[in-house]
């Protein structure tokens, strides 16, 4: 705690708690937190913190590539090795960088780096997988064979939060390898490009699952639940896109389940009406969110599959109270029209736009 007497002669911002606090309103605008590096010497510092803290390499206005943009970055950090620290977080787009720039970036003395997303793959990328301070991994166009399989083998046994979208290949391939069975993970999100379903018959198993709180199955991912029974009583967040032809969720598998999410295809299949009728009237689930995939006009949705189910929730005979949400890509008013005139007493369903950042929050909270 600073006094009147031990603020500095340059006035407050020259307190370094209050010039962090202050910047920080700015880290989402670049140009800004590059003027702000400008100011002064003791600004330099916490500037370049939220600069670097997760590099946006995209296509600027001035036409320069992420190519170029990449080689820049590693040029910065090559000659100022203390920017390493400030970054947290670091996105790759594989294809969008030149090979020897990627080769000299995967090299570099990451401190600090908690959080990597990879879009594609090469081997040199696999030594981002080894870093000590590694927490969160995303990686798309995912399999377990080739280069990718042999990061496993010696990946760093920090990572608590993993996605990873598979590739159509990824089903004829086997589990990962063993050093991932000491992965403990808190969070893990899947998702299949394929045509035909991923089934996890033995990816799950090949990771500590016996810490996990949050659970997203996107599309074209199969789970057999009953596989997976002892797993499922640690999650707490539970997300699924629901598919025709899939298998029932028992809710009484998932004891400490508060949060659910149900993305729903169009029309609503029939299974998500019997996949509610689990959930005990003891059950701590406290919010149910259904996600309305793929409809941006209202004539596309699927009014009579809603409505119904909007009662099917309101019916729910829950000792707790429950909230109930709709988020669709129509427009608010037009979506909640779809309600009115529905007696669902105090369990008339919130209606909004699809919330995106829906599972950074309980990513941060697990």
């Amino acid at each position: 705690m600073h006094t009147i007497a031990q603020i500095p002669c340059g006035g407050p911002l020259d307190i370094s708690e209050l010039l962090d606090h202050s910047i920080s309103f700015l880290s989402e605008s670049t140009s800004d937190l590059k003027a702000c590096a400008l100011v002064a010497r003791s600004w330099v510092r916490p500037a370049q913190a939220y600069l670097f803290k997760a590099p946006k390499i995209m296509y600027s206005r001035d036409g320069t590539t992420p190519a170029v943009a990449w080689q820049r970055f590693y040029d910065a950090v090559h000659h100022s090795p203390h920017l390493l620290s400030y970054i947290r977080q670091l996105d790759l787009q594989v294809g969008d960088i030149y090979y020897e720039t990627c080769v000299k970036i995967c090299d570099l003395p990451f401190s600090h780096l908690e959080r990597v997303s990879i879009s594609g793959w090469s081997s040199e990328v696999g030594q981002l997988l080894r870093l000590p301070t590694l927490r969160r991994l995303r990686i798309s166009s995912f399999w377990w064979g080739g280069p990718s399989r042999r990061a496993w083998e010696d990946c760093s046994l920090t990572i608590r939060h993993l996605e990873l979208e598979f590739l159509p290949e990824s089903s004829t391939v086997p589990p990962p390898p063993p050093r991932a069975a000491h992965i403990q993970l808190h969070s893990l999100r899947l998702e299949s490009q394929g045509a035909a379903p991923y089934r996890l018959t033995q990816s799950l198993r090949g990771f500590d699952l016996s810490h996990l709180k949050a659970l997203s199955i996107g599309r074209g991912v199969e789970v057999n639940w009953q596989e997976y029974g002892p797993v499922l009583r640690s999650i707490q967040s539970l997300d699924v896109t629901v598919e025709e032809n899939q298998p029932l969720i028992d809710f009484t598998a998932f004891p400490n389940l508060s949060l659910l999410r149900l993305a729903v295809l169009q029309p609503v299949p029939p299974m998500v009406y019997a996949t509610l009728s689990t959930i005990a009237p003891s059950h701590p689930i406290h919010t149910i969110t259904i996600v309305i995939v793929r409809t941006f006009l209202i004539e596309n949705l699927d009014v009579s599959g809603c409505k119904q189910l909007a009662i099917k929730l309101a019916s729910l005979p829950m000792r707790s109270p429950l909230t109930v949400k709709f988020e669709t890509h129509c427009p608010h008013a037009e979506a909640s029209r779809t309600f009115a005139g529905l007696d669902l007493g105090d369990r008339h369903p919130l209606v909004s736009t699809v919330d995106d950042t829906w599972w950074e929050r309980v990513v941060s909270s697990s």
